[in-house]
């Protein structure tokens, strides 16, 4: 049987983060553009964002879908929210210990073909730097934290 390898993860780890709780960070000096990580997905069996864990959703993910009923909401409110065009995703891996920030150092893209997410450096890195993603504005428009 042919073995497939997938990406190892020996150039970041989970630490105590300045940030908020744990963080990933870089274990060597990482050049900008490098693939850091894939990370597999679930996709939660309720759609509904609503009806999600309150503690779970705060970490999970947004894949573009459109939910059930959304063209009866369009035409009630004149267009859809990012819960009616999206479903939650929980990320495996590293995937949901990246903190955010504006100047982030990573972004991610979701391959739903491949059912991952893909990591990438934004720019170069040192060792030991606390590898960031910027959350978007989407999280933020429904919870009182701070960005």
């Amino acid at each position: 049987m042919k073995k497939n390898k997938r990406l190892r993860l020996e150039n970041i780890y989970v630490g105590d983060s300045e940030v908020e709780g744990r963080g990933v960070f870089a274990g060597e000096d990482i050049c900008a553009g490098t693939l850091i990580e894939e990370a597999h997905y679930i996709i939660m069996e309720n759609p509904n964002w609503e009806k999600c864990d309150k503690e779970l959703i705060k970490y999970v993910f947004a894949l573009p879908e459109l939910q059930e009923g959304w063209k009866d909401f369009c035409d009630e409110h004149g267009g859809v929210t990012i819960a009616q065009a999206t479903r939650p995703l929980n990320v495996l891996g590293f995937g949901m210990i990246y903190n955010h920030s504006k100047n982030n150092s990573v972004v991610y893209k979701i391959e739903a073909k491949r059912g991952i997410l893909t990591y990438r450096t934004t720019k170069d890195v040192e060792e030991g730097e606390e590898l960031t993603i910027d959350y978007g504005e989407e999280y933020w428009s429904n919870r009182e934290d701070e960005k």
